[in-house]
């Protein structure tokens, strides 16, 4: 679990160790409580992150958010288990954004170091050869800020061999705490693959109200 102080204010540079214990205390008794540790003792978190839960499928339409796709990108007409080949597909999943003026924890899943997941199911909708410029050659992945997200991207289809019609493949792709404190998930496939459905699973987390410390202080 990682701390971040997201306040924009000149005196609140700094943060003092005070919270920084608090939060590390917070974690650690309301999170995972020792075995001594009564349930009565553990310490409620004054301003709680909910976890968060969104899928997508059916013929749900896409609702790119324009500021993480590059300029000229086209965001229209895009919906899930799309029938139609050569028609590229992005989405952005929109869930929370942590207030600018609190120092916030957020949790991270079990055993991956990483701050939430996108599952995306997709379905070749055009059938090809190895090589071939069918569903073969499509990549996709998480896209931030107008690029792709490095690690969190790539062949959606394996490599090597042929790629039937309405073959499916499921990738997990993992989130950075910058895209989750964006409040936002934005992802793309090329243009000869279905997106049949998209999970989104953010963990908890917990804000806290910072303790300026001036400078020189």
């Amino acid at each position: 679990m990682c701390i971040f102080c997201i306040e924009s204010k000149p005196k609140m540079k700094k943060l003092s160790h005070k919270i920084i214990a608090v939060l590390g205390a917070l974690s650690i008794m309301a999170l995972a409580p020792g075995p001594t540790m009564a349930q009565s003792d553990r310490v409620p978190c004054p301003n709680p992150l909910a976890p968060v839960t969104m899928t997508r499928g059916g013929a749900t339409t896409a609702t790119p958010d324009g500021a993480d796709f590059a300029p000229g990108t086209s965001l229209s007409g895009m919906a899930y288990n799309q029938t139609s080949d050569n028609k590229p597909f992005r989405d952005t999943f929109v869930f929370r954004k942590p207030s600018t003026k609190l120092c916030c924890q957020f949790d991270t899943l079990p055993r991956t170091g990483f701050y939430g997941k996108l599952t995306v199911r997709y379905k070749a909708l055009d059938e090809g050869d190895k090589g071939s410029s069918t569903s073969y050659n499509d990549s996709g992945g998480l896209v931030h800020l107008g690029s792709s997200v490095p690690g969190q991207s790539g062949w959606i289809y394996p490599q090597g061999s042929s790629v039937s019609l309405h073959q499916i493949a499921t990738h997990i792709y993992y989130l950075s705490a910058a895209i989750v404190q964006s409040g936002k998930v934005s992802f793309s496939v090329q243009d000869d693959s279905a997106v049949v459905s998209a999970t989104l699973e953010v963990p908890g987390g917990c804000c806290l109200q910072p303790t300026p410390i001036e400078k020189g202080g």
